[in-house]
This record gives structure tokens, sequence and C-alpha cells, in this order.
């Protein structure tokens, strides 16, 4: 559907309102109509843009990881060495726990098979440009070449699979501590001189 200018201000309103309403009280703890009318719009034009709440949800889901994706193709593409991009990295991820996430992933939802699909690709696209700046790591000579791509991937896995079972929200860590925490554990893959 072909969207005017004042439809896609109502769309954006609406998407903005459902954001905060979703982060603030959950998925499950919000209903359409409180949505509307927190939007000021009505029920009727809230309807014809998003077929139901979970149609919503997963268009604020999309929204959130693609701008993750676009961030993070500006640091691949960036014109800063390895450390720097690691950095603005670490920067990305402080500033993703601190955007207080957490409740508006919080509760439980069947997704789509499309919200699958658009994930998965979402995952090979940061897949690869991980890669690439793993690349560009060992082309400066900070990463071992003997290290795949996989092992690194396992590390970071490892890792966050940890601090989430500890620290079920990041967030509730100060920022300068998590910050730090992160740095050590990027430098944990760099090459020892």
């Amino acid at each position: 559907m072909q969207l005017t200018k004042r439809s896609l201000v109502k769309v954006d309103n609406i998407k903005k309102t459902a954001f905060r309403l979703f982060k603030l009280k959950g998925l499950n703890n919000v209903t359409m109509g409180e949505i509307a009318s927190e939007a000021k719009v009505s029920k009727v034009t809230l309807y014809k843009y998003f077929k139901d709440k979970q149609f919503l949800y997963e268009t604020l889901v999309r929204d959130i990881y693609n701008q993750e994706r676009d961030l993070m193709r500006e640091i691949e593409a960036s014109k800063g060495n390895f450390h720097e991009k690691m950095n603005a990295i670490i920067e990305l991820r402080v500033n993703k726990y601190f955007e207080a996430l957490q409740r508006f992933f919080s509760d439980y939802f069947v997704r789509t098979k499309e919200l699958d699909e658009f994930m998965a690709e979402f995952i090979r696209d940061i897949n690869g440009i991980r890669q690439n700046i793993y690349t560009q790591g060992r082309d400066e000579g900070l990463l071992s070449t003997e290290i795949k791509d996989e092992t690194i991937d396992m590390y970071f896995e490892v890792i966050q699979t940890g601090l989430a079972s500890k620290y079920h929200d990041l967030s509730n860590m100060d920022r300068d501590t998590l910050t730090s925490f992160l740095r050590l554990v990027y430098t944990g893959i760099v090459k020892e001189k």
C-alpha cells in the first residue's frame, strides 16, 4: 500500500506510541484500543495500517533490528581500524542495553514465519559484517589467522549466554562497568604481541 505523507505521519505516530507502551508495559499488557487512544487515532485507523497487535509488534521488532543492522553496516564501512570498529560495536551494544528494551522483549509471543525468516536474514547479515571486521583484524595483525570466525563467534556466544544467565538485565549494571567489561571481552580475541 502506497502511503501519503499524512498517512506516513499517522503510521509513525502509531509505531512510536506502541513502542513506548510495549516498552513500558510489555506486549501482553497493552491493547490495540489503548494504543489507538494514546496515539489519538481511531481504532479503524489503527487497524487500517496494522491488522492486529502481533503485526504491529513484529513491525516494531523489524524496525529495531533494521536499525541495528544499518548501524553495524556503518561501522563496517567506516574508515576506522579494527580497534576503532570494535569500540564502536561496544558502544552500540552498551547503548542497546541502556535503551531498556528488556520490557519490550520480555513477553512471550509466537513468531510468525515471516519474522523467523527476517531474523534468519538479519543474523546472516550481522555474521557477514562481523566476519569482514574479523578479516580486517587479521589483516592488521591483531587477530590470529589460526582462529576461525566460528570459534570467535562461539567465544562471544558463550560469554553472552553466561552474562544473560547471571545478569538477566544488563541495563542494571552501571554504564562504565558494562563498557569496561565488554572491552575486556573483545580484547580476549586480540592476538598476543
